[in-house]
């Protein structure tokens, strides 16, 4: 639980950043797991949640534009080209 009171953190805990770094793809100016210091942030983002109402028990489905995100990190055209980063192991 948040110190706010709410139950959802403002942050997802650092286990994704962690896992891409020792994967080799350190994400984008996140010096803290390897990445190099970008000016721009931490190329980290959330472009979907979606989770089930607790009280109206419907689907609620927040989707947050991803064009100026890319722009800004200039990774727009980055979409259409293949990941560099490897494949996951399979377990």
């Amino acid at each position: 639980m948040h110190a706010s009171g709410s139950p959802v953190s403002p942050a997802p805990p650092p286990t994704a950043r962690a896992h891409l770094a020792a994967a080799g793809c350190s994400v984008l100016g996140d010096v803290l797991y390897g990445g190099r210091p970008d000016p721009r942030g931490l190329a980290l983002r959330a472009v979907e949640l979606a989770y089930r109402d607790p009280f109206t028990h419907r689907p609620v489905r927040i989707q947050a534009p991803a064009a100026e995100f890319l722009q800004r990190f200039g990774l727009a055209g980055d979409l259409e080209k293949p990941n560099p980063c490897p494949p996951p192991r399979a377990s």
